[in-house]
């Protein structure tokens, strides 16, 4: 099963927050159903679901959460999850 995942705040959204505009992705698995937790290097929001890749339910806090350092997973779930990432300025790389 896929899943698409939409935050709402698109670029035409008035309450799009740029400061949030940046999605960053992560795989993370639960191999032989055992807890693991997969370290996202970044400040991040709103971490979902974006593609499930078990057969298991990968249900929000019984399957799989949100630590400080990043997502955990157990009972099998094994997804790419996506996140928006915190504090990044979208206009610092340019150059005038």
């Amino acid at each position: 099963a896929q899943f698409v995942v939409s935050t709402g705040y698109g670029r035409d959204n008035p309450r799009r927050d740029d400061r949030y505009s940046d999605i960053g992705r992560i795989y993370c698995a639960s191999e032989d159903y055992r807890y693991h937790v997969c370290r996202i290097r970044e400040s991040f929001t709103n971490l979902r679901i974006e593609d499930r890749r078990s057969d298991a339910r990968c249900t929000r806090d019984r399957d799989w959460g949100v630590t400080r350092e990043g997502v955990w997973v157990r009972n099998g779930c094994r997804a790419v999850f996506s996140y928006e990432i915190r504090g990044r300025d979208r206009y610092s790389d340019r150059r005038y």
